[in-house]
């Protein structure tokens, strides 16, 4: 099994391209990890109607205390929450660490 991950928090707001980021992953995985940080608006909800089964939504809060290590932090926790796969998807995520 291949799982594929990703973390966003205030898409809508923000004008990310959520969707098509997430799509553009699910035909290469058997499922796709998505930490939604708690958000001021509806992404949780826009991720949850792109209504793949390969999505699994992870729902959590972001400790802005640490700064900069924040994303490098809920990237990690994204990868850790692959019970299946996740040495190979952490391979796979620091080969190319972009997203």
């Amino acid at each position: 099994m291949i799982s594929g991950f990703t973390i966003v928090r205030n898409a809508v707001k923000l004008d990310y391209p959520i969707v098509p980021a997430i799509r553009s992953i699910l035909d290469l995985c058997d499922e796709v990890v998505v930490n939604v940080g708690a958000s001021e608006d509806e992404t949780r909800d826009v991720v949850v109607a792109i209504g793949d089964p390969r999505i699994r939504v992870l729902d959590t809060v972001w400790d802005f205390s640490r700064g900069g290590g924040t994303l490098a932090f809920e990237t990690n926790r994204a990868m850790d929450d692959e019970p299946r796969n996740g040495r190979l998807s952490r391979r796979l995520g620091r080969l190319h660490p972009g997203g």
